[in-house]
């Protein structure tokens, strides 16, 4: 089996319904997606030592406003660009591809799936973590930058990503 480099940029599709149908099952160029870098076991030791050391010395609730500044700043580390996502303006439609702007304007499933996606990789589903596999072809239509680079990531994943399904 060959596994991504973790510092190759990823295409995770969240599995949202918009207008009643499954993101995934969307045209490629009206998908919503995301590129990101996948996150090191070290770089999540770290944030858990920062945070049990601030934790020994500061109240509850200090502690949570802890702990969620450090995954932020973690989440936000990871995110490369979101994709054909707009949001409703006065002079029209306007995209939302920055990460703190995204936090500010998206529903607050659609963040918190991000963070988990981020965070907790291990809690997806099947089909979610289908998603971390660098496709062969990107939902823009361009080759990922890890088949581009290396020449290794050649997989299904655009298939898995309309159909919602893992295979193996």
């Amino acid at each position: 089996m060959i596994v991504p480099d973790i510092n190759s940029i990823h295409e995770v599709a969240p599995n949202l319904f918009i207008g009643g149908q499954s993101n995934r099952l969307l045209p490629a160029e009206e998908m919503i997606y995301f590129e990101v870098r996948g996150v090191r076991l070290a770089e999540k030791e770290a944030v858990d030592r920062e945070f049990v050391v601030y934790a020994q010395t500061h109240n509850p609730e200090e502690r949570v406003k802890e702990r969620a500044r450090l995954d932020y700043d973690l989440a936000r580390k990871k995110f490369v660009k979101l994709h054909n996502y707009f949001v409703s303006a006065p002079e029209g439609p306007r995209a939302v591809t920055e990460f703190d702007d995204f936090c500010r304007v998206a529903p607050p499933e659609l963040v918190a799936w991000f963070f988990d996606v981020i965070l907790w990789g291990e809690r997806l589903s099947a089909a979610e973590r289908a998603n971390f596999l660098p496709p062969a072809a990107s939902p823009s239509g361009s080759a990922s930058r890890e088949a581009a680079t290396s020449g290794s990531a050649k997989s299904a994943a655009r298939t898995k990503k309309k159909t919602g399904t893992a295979t193996t």
